[in-house]
């Protein structure tokens, strides 16, 4: 788990957020098994620092002429600074595409990466929404866990979703929907448990399910690039902050 970890965090620092979960299940493993204290702190901490300082390595040894550690320390201060600071000096957004963390789970402000208008009139457009059915369903299923506070296996999705959606409350960057991706990881897995607890009690749970089935299918051509018409391109446009 600790390799797996740290090379999620080489990736995207949000892949600390997967810490989380690691710290709980890792806790819970010690206190319930013959496993030392000092392996799981092997297995979860030093094990994902070594991983994500190796990765750097290559690139650390383009400029010889710096002392590695020194060069670790300024390529980090430098991406903190970025990250922390992007666009917090223009009056105006510097991406029109900018969206709060809060307005995620509502998919209310999706990426447009690519459009065209072609000779014949009609669109082509490539969208970074996923499916809102899965996207709403998901924040229902979690909001539904930490309501009504099931088991602890569910509990542990809440503070996995948690951990990588709650903290871009504290940045004030532009940041992007997409940013919401690992959260929604989490989310997808309890929508698809809470369908599978209430599959054989109601009608709704087979719907939900068409209904994500037929979601994909009719925003593929924005997921796709293919040409439709400007009609159809309105007609799947639901909401005025989608364009």
């Amino acid at each position: 788990g600790g390799f797996f970890f740290g090379a999620a965090v080489a990736v995207k620092w949000t892949g600390l957020g997967y810490g989380l979960g690691g710290v709980i299940l890792g806790w819970h493993y010690v206190r319930r098994s013959p496993t030392p204290f000092g392996i799981a702190l092997i297995s979860m901490a030093i094990a994902p620092t070594l991983i994500y300082v190796v990765q750097w390595l290559p690139h650390l040894q383009l400029q010889p002429q710096s002392s590695p550690w020194d060069l670790f320390q300024q390529i980090h201060g430098q991406i903190w600074i970025f990250h922390r600071t992007l666009g917090q000096t223009s009056t105006i957004p510097i991406h029109p595409y900018c969206s709060p963390w809060w307005t995620w789970p509502a998919l209310w402000r999706p990426i447009a990466y690519f459009f065209q208008e072609l000779t014949d009139g009609t669109y082509r457009a490539i969208y970074a929404m996923g499916n809102p059915v899965l996207s709403w369903g998901g924040f229902g299923a979690v909001a539904s866990i930490w309501v009504w506070r099931s088991r602890r296996s569910s509990q542990y999705l809440i503070l996995c979703f948690a951990g990588h959606w709650l903290p871009w409350m504290l940045t004030s960057r532009c940041i992007f929907l997409y940013h919401y991706m690992p959260a929604s990881v989490f989310a997808m897995i309890a929508f698809a448990g809470l369908l599978d607890t209430v599959w054989s009690k109601g009608w709704w749970a087979p719907a939900a399910l068409g209904g994500a089935i037929a979601a994909f299918f009719w925003w593929l051509p924005i997921y796709t690039g293919y040409p439709i018409s400007a009609i159809h391109f309105r007609v799947l446009m639901w909401f005025p902050n989608w364009i």
